[in-house]
């Protein structure tokens, strides 16, 4: 699964591969099970990489996902869901550098 959620990245070039291994394996230890937003994203990319225009990609993606059970409440649940995973992984990295950035100006 970490590849396909490196996908979920790729529109953003230059994250180093450290970082967004680490922001995959947030991602996985918080999938919810089921069809949710990842899944979504996931088919949503490869409907875009068919050519599809964005907007029939959307509703496709959403049309098959609803036979699955996946409702636009919770989609955006898991949307908002998955944000905070990737924010607390932000905090975490903000508080590390943070502290690292101390000890290296105070052992100065």
């Amino acid at each position: 699964m970490q590849q396909d959620l490196k996908e979920l990245f790729s529109a953003n070039a230059g994250l180093d591969e450290r970082s967004l291994s680490s922001l995959i394996k947030a991602l996985e230890r918080n999938n919810q099970p089921g069809f949710d937003y990842i899944e979504f994203k996931q088919s949503l990319g490869r409907l875009l990489a068919l050519n599809m225009d964005e907007a029939t990609a959307f509703k496709s993606a959403f049309a098959t996902a609803s036979t699955v059970g996946l409702t636009k409440d919770k989609l955006l649940q898991t949307a908002e869901l998955y944000k905070k995973v990737l924010f607390n992984e932000k905090q975490q990295f903000d508080a590390a550098l943070q502290k690292q950035m101390e000890q290296r100006v105070e052992s100065k």
